[in-house]
Formats: C-alpha cells, structure tokens, sequence
C-alpha cells in the first residue's frame, strides 16, 4: 500500500513539473518578439570584436523571424551594421589609403606582438574591387634573437620578399599587396594563432574598406612563408580564392583534401632535398593529381618541382596564375579535416557553411568532415581519425528554397526533414563568425556528433 502511495505521489509530483515547464515554455513563446535596435546589434558586434569563437547573440534576435523575401534586404541590413561596428577600426583606414607609394604601418596583434606591414596597389582598382595577395616571407624561428624583429635573416627576407612584390612580379592585372613582417623572430611561426587572427582581421578589414573584392584574396609564400601559405590554407581555405606554397612542402596527413574549392599551386625545386621538401613536393603532386582525376572541377591546381633548382626557384610563376580563379563561398560540396592546427588546442572555430563553435574535441582529436549540398538537401559524414570529438556542429543554410522543406542525412540517417523560417539571430552570429559580405546566413540546423 505505501508502495503504490510512494507511486501515485512520484507521478503527481513529476506532473507538476512537467505542466511548469509546459507553462514556462509556452509563456517564453506567447512572449512578443521585440525586435533587435541597429544600436544592439552593432554594441553585440563590438563586444565580440576580438574573440576567436564570438559568443552567440541575444536568443531574443533567433525568434526575430524573416519571411523569405525579405532575406536580401535584411542580409543588407547586418553587413551594414557590421560594417558600422567597425568605424574607426584603424585597419579599415590602413587598406582604404592603399596606393602605389606602398604605406608602412604597425598592427598590435594577440599575445601581445606586433606585426610591421607594407601595403600597397598596383594598377587601377577595378569595379569590384582589387584582387588582394598576403605574401609571406621566408626565415623562420630564431630562438636566440634578442627581440622580436632582431633576426637580420628575418629582416633581409622581408625586404627581399617586399622588393619581390612591389617591383619584380608581373601580375598582368591590377592588385593590392599586403606585405608582412614576421611578428616575432623568436616564435617564427606564420600559424601560430596571433597571426592566424590578424589574418582574418586583415581580409575582413580589407574588405570593409571598399577596395578590396571579398571574392579575390590569396595566400602565397616563400620558404618558411610558404610552410605558412600552407598550412594557413589548409585551416582556413574558406578565406582564399587560391593559395600558393613556394619552395616549401611538408608531409600530407589527410589535409590535401580540405585544398577542395581553393585554387592550389605549388612550385619546389627539384633538387630541394632539405626537410625532405621535394620529396613531399611529389608526393603533393600525386595526391593532387589523384583528386583532381576524381573530382576535376573541385580540386583545380598546379604542383611544380622545377627542374635543376634547389631551394631558390623561379617566383614569378605562381601569383599570376592564381588571379585567374574565384573563391567558392557556399560550395556543393565540402571536405574537412578538422584537427589541432599547432599543437594548442588551435581548431577552426568554423569553414564554408559549417560552424564549429560547439564541437569539444579531445586534445590531439582530429575528425573529418564530407558535406554534400544540393537545392534543400545536405548529407553530412564525419568520421573520427583520431581521439574523440563531441558537443554539436551546425550548418549554416542559404542557396535554398525556404518555402519547402530541408532535409539533413547525418551518417545515412534522416535527422532533419522540415521547414525553417529565417531568423535575425543566425544573420548575425554567423556575419560574427566570418566577417564576410558573402556569409550572412539567414538559418541553421544544429546537428549533435555522433
């Protein structure tokens, strides 16, 4: 008898909190949406503005909702206020006075380096904007360097690196420059993250300034900046309309495959057997060959090793042959090997269309992704190569037809099959997330690791 009482009153009790949960979510849905001010959107913006992963907007801008004609405007309206968070933003000035008397100046940058920058154009700006080249210079680690620009190797290969740029390349277009120094002789590293930050900001800066197209940025590099371009492009591809490593190559682990939508092309001398660099040279030609036989408009690319050259090659080869190639922002497919960049915890916090904020990898996990789109539906694979990751993902949604449904295939299963309504809330988080004119998404489906 006390048992069964024990019963009754257990199932009155878990009756009570399910109608208050009951309740408390229909009062959180009954609640009227107020609206997002321009003024709160720009102060969120500001608030994020040196965060690798920037926290998630207010959840009242997710019940925002958008009907699906008004996508554009309201997409036009969170660029707008992006780019007025960011008035003042020196970097904006920095690019936006470019011109052919190349303009020298100093970014503070994280962990409290600072890194010197020659920027410069050539030609007259077309309409949409000049293509932009981050070239990186050559040296490396000088671990007993007395300061951080107190490498004269560092300091000679800038200057050779900035005269190869400004007065030797024949790029047969007009273009923009951006010309680093390596921050700190003593790290020596283009990768490591207080670059890979002013990296991102400078793209984003660049375009903000009106004269850069975001659709025309490169990468490329020589020596130990082309161990940078490298490894940059690979972690970060979804920046780059072409990416070129130049007299450098290192051992591929999986990593050729995320070079898929990016313009890739290497140039190593034949006889560059330091580091074993032209024997990883032609192993990157092989695997690049391999997938551009499978996949020929996806893996478009070009690996050299230039005969009877050793580690000082012919430069001029690369630049002009990757202007002629335009990033892919929201492309069919993707492939993805996320994994620990350098050895710090230093994974994408996002690629293309995917969001990584929420994944919780393991230390020294690694995992692949495969995303196919096509009109309303995506199918996702990830397969763990190493470790463990867990927590969430997303997939930004945009190029659909948001008056039907949108159906995710996660691993072979259905996991979503249904209409999504457009929202304020992931317009800006994910313009947060990229800073890019381009990746305004209007909606997301959350997809847990399995």
């Amino acid at each position: 008898m006390r048992h069964r009482y024990s019963i009754c009153l257990y199932v009155f009790f878990c009756g009570i909190l399910l109608l208050g949960a009951s309740c408390k979510q229909s009062e959180q849905e009954d609640t009227p949406v107020v609206p997002a001010t321009d003024s709160e959107i720009i102060s969120y913006y500001r608030s994020i503005s040196d965060a690798e992963i920037p926290a998630a907007p207010s959840v009242g801008m997710y019940r925002e909702k958008i009907e699906p004609a008004d996508v554009g405007t309201q997409q036009r309206r969170i660029w707008e206020l992006w780019k007025q968070a960011h008035t003042g933003w020196t970097r904006v000035f920095d690019f936006a006075g470019m011109n052919a008397t190349y303009k020298e100046t100093v970014w503070e940058i994280p962990e409290k380096e600072r890194m010197k920058v020659r920027l410069f154009t050539k030609g007259v700006r077309p309409a949409r904007g000049y293509p932009l080249i981050i070239h990186l210079h050559g040296g490396g680690l000088y671990a007993d360097a007395p300061g951080p620009w107190e490498s004269l190797i560092n300091t000679e290969e800038f200057e050779i690196n900035f005269d190869l740029a400004h007065r030797v390349f024949q790029e047969g277009q007009p273009v923009a420059y951006m010309v680093p120094r390596m921050p700190d002789d003593r790290k020596g590293r283009w990768y490591f993250l207080p670059k890979r930050v002013a990296f991102k900001q400078a793209i984003q800066a660049a375009v903000l300034s009106g004269l850069v197209n975001p659709d025309k940025v490169y990468l490329t590099g020589i020596s130990e900046g082309g161990y940078g371009s490298l490894r940059l492009g690979i972690f970060m591809p979804d920046y780059f309309a072409g990416v070129g490593p130049m007299a450098a190559a290192e051992k591929i682990n999986g990593e050729a495959q995320n070079y898929r939508n990016t313009a890739f092309r290497m140039e190593v001398g034949e006889k560059d057997y330091q580091y074993g660099r032209a024997d990883y040279a032609g192993i990157w030609q092989l695997e690049m060959k391999a997938l551009h036989e499978q996949w020929p408009e996806d893996f478009v690319h070009e690996v050299n090793l230039q005969a009877r050259q050793g580690h000082e090659i012919d430069y001029t080869k690369v630049i002009p042959w990757l202007l002629n190639y335009t990033r892919r922002h929201y492309p069919k497919r993707i492939t993805y090997r996320y994994y620990d960049l350098d050895g710090k915890d230093s994974y994408a916090a996002g690629v293309y269309y995917l969001g990584f904020q929420n994944l919780q990898p393991e230390k020294g996990s690694s995992l692949f992704f495969d995303v196919q789109h096509d009109g309303n539906r995506f199918v996702v694979e990830t397969k763990t190569s190493q470790g463990k990751v867990g927590g969430s993902f997303c997939l930004y949604i945009s190029e659909v037809d948001f008056s039907r449904p949108i159906e995710v295939t996660y691993n072979g299963k259905t996991v979503f099959h249904d209409k999504i309504t457009p929202n304020v809330g992931t317009m800006v988080e994910s313009t947060a997330l990229f800073g890019d004119p381009s990746r305004v998404y209007p909606a997301k489906v959350t997809l847990k690791m399995q």
